[in-house]
Protein backbone atom coordinates (compact mmCIF):
# COMPACT_ATOMS: atom_id res chain seq x y z
CA UNK A 1 0.00 0.00 0.00
CA UNK A 2 1.48 3.35 -1.06
CA UNK A 3 1.87 6.18 1.43
CA UNK A 4 2.00 8.70 -1.40
CA UNK A 5 -0.26 11.64 -0.62
CA UNK A 6 -3.33 12.10 -2.83
CA UNK A 7 -2.86 15.80 -3.57
CA UNK A 8 -5.36 15.73 -6.42
CA UNK A 9 -8.10 14.24 -4.24
CA UNK A 10 -7.46 16.80 -1.47
CA UNK A 11 -7.35 19.65 -3.95
CA UNK A 12 -10.60 18.65 -5.65
CA UNK A 13 -12.31 18.41 -2.23
CA UNK A 14 -11.36 22.08 -1.69
CA UNK A 15 -12.56 23.28 -5.10
CA UNK A 16 -9.50 22.77 -7.30
CA UNK A 17 -10.07 21.99 -10.98
CA UNK A 18 -7.83 20.22 -13.51
CA UNK A 19 -6.31 22.49 -16.13
CA UNK A 20 -8.69 21.30 -18.85
CA UNK A 21 -11.66 22.34 -16.70
CA UNK A 22 -10.18 25.64 -15.49
CA UNK A 23 -12.21 28.66 -16.65
CA UNK A 24 -10.05 31.41 -15.17
CA UNK A 25 -6.93 33.13 -16.55
CA UNK A 26 -4.40 30.46 -17.60
CA UNK A 27 -1.60 32.04 -15.56
CA UNK A 28 -3.70 31.68 -12.39
CA UNK A 29 -3.98 27.90 -12.59
CA UNK A 30 -1.75 25.80 -10.31
CA UNK A 31 -1.30 22.05 -10.03
CA UNK A 32 -2.96 20.05 -7.24
CA UNK A 33 0.10 19.81 -4.98
CA UNK A 34 0.80 23.53 -5.10
CA UNK A 35 -2.89 24.27 -4.49
CA UNK A 36 -2.91 22.09 -1.35
CA UNK A 37 0.44 23.42 -0.06
CA UNK A 38 -0.67 27.01 -0.62
CA UNK A 39 -3.86 26.30 1.32
CA UNK A 40 -1.91 24.80 4.20
CA UNK A 41 0.37 27.82 4.21
CA UNK A 42 -2.45 30.36 4.43
CA UNK A 43 -4.92 28.36 6.52
CA UNK A 44 -3.53 29.53 9.91
CA UNK A 45 -3.92 33.16 8.82
CA UNK A 46 -7.44 32.56 7.55
CA UNK A 47 -8.32 30.72 10.76
CA UNK A 48 -6.93 33.56 12.89
CA UNK A 49 -8.86 36.13 10.86
CA UNK A 50 -12.03 34.08 11.14
CA UNK A 51 -11.59 33.78 14.91
CA UNK A 52 -11.12 37.53 15.16
CA UNK A 53 -14.32 38.11 13.17
CA UNK A 54 -16.24 35.65 15.34
CA UNK A 55 -14.94 37.37 18.47
CA UNK A 56 -16.18 40.69 17.09
CA UNK A 57 -19.60 39.16 16.43
CA UNK A 58 -19.72 37.78 19.98
CA UNK A 59 -18.78 41.22 21.35
CA UNK A 60 -21.47 42.91 19.25
CA UNK A 61 -24.09 40.40 20.38
CA UNK A 62 -23.08 40.95 24.00
CA UNK A 63 -23.33 44.73 23.51
CA UNK A 64 -26.77 44.44 21.90
CA UNK A 65 -28.00 42.23 24.74
CA UNK A 66 -26.58 44.65 27.28
CA UNK A 67 -28.32 47.58 25.59
CA UNK A 68 -31.62 45.68 25.48
CA UNK A 69 -31.35 44.83 29.16
CA UNK A 70 -30.21 48.35 29.96
CA UNK A 71 -33.20 49.90 28.19
CA UNK A 72 -35.60 47.79 30.24
CA UNK A 73 -33.74 48.61 33.43
CA UNK A 74 -33.71 52.31 32.51
CA UNK A 75 -37.46 52.21 31.85
CA UNK A 76 -38.04 50.80 35.33
CA UNK A 77 -35.70 53.41 36.82
CA UNK A 78 -37.59 56.17 35.02
CA UNK A 79 -40.91 54.85 36.31
CA UNK A 80 -39.45 54.80 39.82
CA UNK A 81 -38.30 58.40 39.45
CA UNK A 82 -41.79 59.43 38.32
CA UNK A 83 -43.33 57.59 41.30
CA UNK A 84 -40.95 59.47 43.61
CA UNK A 85 -42.01 62.79 42.07
CA UNK A 86 -45.67 61.85 42.64
CA UNK A 87 -45.04 61.02 46.30
CA UNK A 88 -43.18 64.29 46.84
CA UNK A 89 -45.97 66.25 45.17
CA UNK A 90 -48.62 64.55 47.31
CA UNK A 91 -46.56 65.11 50.46
CA UNK A 92 -46.17 68.79 49.59
CA UNK A 93 -49.92 69.17 49.08
CA UNK A 94 -50.57 67.42 52.40
CA UNK A 95 -48.09 69.77 54.13
CA UNK A 96 -49.79 72.90 52.82
CA UNK A 97 -53.23 71.51 53.67
CA UNK A 98 -52.05 70.95 57.24
CA UNK A 99 -50.65 74.50 57.41
CA UNK A 100 -53.95 75.88 56.14
CA UNK A 101 -55.93 73.89 58.71
CA UNK A 102 -53.63 75.11 61.48
CA UNK A 103 -54.05 78.72 60.32
CA UNK A 104 -57.85 78.37 60.43
CA UNK A 105 -57.71 76.83 63.90
CA UNK A 106 -55.49 79.62 65.21
CA UNK A 107 -57.37 82.34 63.35
CA UNK A 108 -54.21 83.48 61.55
CA UNK A 109 -55.42 85.10 58.33
CA UNK A 110 -51.94 85.85 56.98
CA UNK A 111 -50.76 82.27 57.45
CA UNK A 112 -54.00 81.02 55.89
CA UNK A 113 -53.52 83.11 52.75
CA UNK A 114 -49.91 82.01 52.42
CA UNK A 115 -50.79 78.33 52.82
CA UNK A 116 -53.73 78.68 50.44
CA UNK A 117 -51.52 80.26 47.78
CA UNK A 118 -48.86 77.55 48.08
CA UNK A 119 -51.53 74.84 48.03
CA UNK A 120 -53.13 76.23 44.88
CA UNK A 121 -49.77 76.35 43.13
CA UNK A 122 -48.89 72.79 44.16
CA UNK A 123 -52.26 71.47 43.00
CA UNK A 124 -51.94 73.30 39.69
CA UNK A 125 -48.91 71.26 38.77
CA UNK A 126 -49.94 68.18 36.74
CA UNK A 127 -49.09 64.87 38.32
CA UNK A 128 -46.04 63.21 36.74
CA UNK A 129 -46.84 60.38 34.35
CA UNK A 130 -44.73 57.67 32.76
CA UNK A 131 -46.43 58.32 29.42
CA UNK A 132 -44.15 61.33 28.94
CA UNK A 133 -41.18 59.01 28.41
CA UNK A 134 -41.41 58.63 24.65
CA UNK A 135 -39.47 55.70 23.13
CA UNK A 136 -38.67 57.81 20.06
CA UNK A 137 -36.47 60.15 22.06
CA UNK A 138 -32.73 59.78 21.81
CA UNK A 139 -30.96 58.20 24.81
CA UNK A 140 -29.38 61.62 25.51
CA UNK A 141 -32.80 63.29 25.64
CA UNK A 142 -34.25 60.53 27.84
CA UNK A 143 -31.34 60.83 30.27
CA UNK A 144 -31.76 64.62 30.37
CA UNK A 145 -35.49 64.33 31.03
CA UNK A 146 -34.86 62.01 33.97
CA UNK A 147 -32.47 64.60 35.38
CA UNK A 148 -34.91 67.44 34.60
CA UNK A 149 -38.42 66.03 35.25
CA UNK A 150 -39.86 69.55 35.38
CA UNK A 151 -39.88 69.56 31.56
CA UNK A 152 -42.65 66.95 31.51
CA UNK A 153 -44.44 67.84 34.75
CA UNK A 154 -44.65 71.65 34.56
CA UNK A 155 -46.42 73.11 31.52
CA UNK A 156 -45.16 76.63 32.18
CA UNK A 157 -41.53 75.54 32.48
CA UNK A 158 -41.88 73.43 29.33
CA UNK A 159 -43.21 76.44 27.42
CA UNK A 160 -40.33 78.59 28.68
CA UNK A 161 -37.81 75.89 27.73
CA UNK A 162 -39.29 75.50 24.25
CA UNK A 163 -39.07 79.26 23.72
CA UNK A 164 -35.51 79.47 25.01
CA UNK A 165 -34.45 76.50 22.88
CA UNK A 166 -35.19 78.47 19.70
CA UNK A 167 -33.22 81.39 21.07
CA UNK A 168 -30.29 79.16 22.08
CA UNK A 169 -30.27 77.37 18.70
CA UNK A 170 -30.11 80.73 16.96
CA UNK A 171 -27.29 82.01 19.17
CA UNK A 172 -25.21 78.82 19.16
CA UNK A 173 -26.08 76.75 16.05
CA UNK A 174 -23.13 74.39 16.63
CA UNK A 175 -24.28 73.43 20.12
CA UNK A 176 -25.89 70.00 19.86
CA UNK A 177 -26.93 66.99 21.94
CA UNK A 178 -26.44 66.89 25.69
CA UNK A 179 -24.41 70.16 25.87
CA UNK A 180 -27.35 71.95 24.23
CA UNK A 181 -29.85 70.42 26.68
CA UNK A 182 -27.68 71.25 29.70
CA UNK A 183 -27.33 74.86 28.58
CA UNK A 184 -31.10 75.01 28.02
CA UNK A 185 -31.77 73.75 31.57
CA UNK A 186 -29.34 76.34 32.93
CA UNK A 187 -31.13 79.16 31.13
CA UNK A 188 -34.56 78.02 32.30
CA UNK A 189 -33.35 77.98 35.92
CA UNK A 190 -31.89 81.47 35.48
CA UNK A 191 -35.16 82.67 33.94
CA UNK A 192 -37.42 81.43 36.77
CA UNK A 193 -35.20 80.56 39.77
CA UNK A 194 -38.17 80.61 42.14
CA UNK A 195 -39.60 77.52 40.45
CA UNK A 196 -36.59 75.50 41.53
CA UNK A 197 -36.56 76.45 45.20
CA UNK A 198 -39.55 74.36 46.32
CA UNK A 199 -38.70 72.63 49.60
CA UNK A 200 -38.42 68.86 49.59
CA UNK A 201 -40.35 66.74 52.05
CA UNK A 202 -38.30 64.34 54.19
CA UNK A 203 -39.59 60.76 54.27
CA UNK A 204 -38.87 57.76 56.45
CA UNK A 205 -38.08 54.20 55.58
CA UNK A 206 -40.99 51.78 56.02
CA UNK A 207 -42.07 51.44 59.65
CA UNK A 208 -38.59 51.08 61.11
CA UNK A 209 -38.52 54.67 62.24
CA UNK A 210 -35.04 55.20 60.78
CA UNK A 211 -34.71 58.52 58.89
CA UNK A 212 -34.15 58.63 55.18
CA UNK A 213 -30.76 59.69 53.86
CA UNK A 214 -30.35 63.43 54.38
CA UNK A 215 -30.15 65.56 51.26
CA UNK A 216 -26.54 66.58 51.89
CA UNK A 217 -25.57 62.90 52.18
CA UNK A 218 -27.19 61.88 48.89
CA UNK A 219 -24.12 61.11 46.79
CA UNK A 220 -22.98 58.33 44.48
CA UNK A 221 -20.84 56.89 47.27
CA UNK A 222 -23.91 56.67 49.54
CA UNK A 223 -25.85 54.52 47.04
CA UNK A 224 -26.39 50.81 47.81
CA UNK A 225 -24.10 48.52 45.83
CA UNK A 226 -26.86 47.36 43.45
CA UNK A 227 -27.85 50.98 42.76
CA UNK A 228 -24.22 51.88 42.03
CA UNK A 229 -24.04 48.98 39.58
CA UNK A 230 -27.22 50.15 37.83
CA UNK A 231 -25.90 53.73 37.72
CA UNK A 232 -22.65 52.54 36.17
CA UNK A 233 -24.55 50.60 33.51
CA UNK A 234 -26.66 53.64 32.61
CA UNK A 235 -23.61 55.88 32.37
CA UNK A 236 -21.92 53.29 30.12
CA UNK A 237 -24.85 52.57 27.78
CA UNK A 238 -26.83 55.85 27.68
CA UNK A 239 -25.10 58.80 25.97
CA UNK A 240 -25.16 61.89 28.17
CA UNK A 241 -26.39 60.11 31.28
CA UNK A 242 -24.48 61.10 34.43
CA UNK A 243 -24.03 59.86 37.97
CA UNK A 244 -25.55 63.15 39.13
CA UNK A 245 -28.73 62.42 37.16
CA UNK A 246 -29.04 59.01 38.78
CA UNK A 247 -28.42 60.38 42.28
CA UNK A 248 -30.98 63.17 41.75
CA UNK A 249 -33.68 60.72 40.60
CA UNK A 250 -32.88 57.83 42.95
CA UNK A 251 -35.55 57.05 45.55
CA UNK A 252 -33.72 57.66 48.83
CA UNK A 253 -36.75 56.95 51.00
Amino acid sequence: MSDERDYEGEAKASGWLPQDQWKGPPEKWVDAQKFVERGEQFFPFVQAKLKKSLDKIDTLEATVNELRGGNEEFRKFHEGAIAKEKREREALIAKYEAERTKAVTEGDGVAFQEAESKLAEARAQPAPTTSTAKPGLSPEAQAWMVENPWYTTDKRLKAIADGLSDELASEQPNLKGRPFLDELAKRVKEEVPQKFSTPRIATTQGNTGSPAVKAKERTYDALPSEAKAACDRFVKTIPGFTKEAYVASYDWS
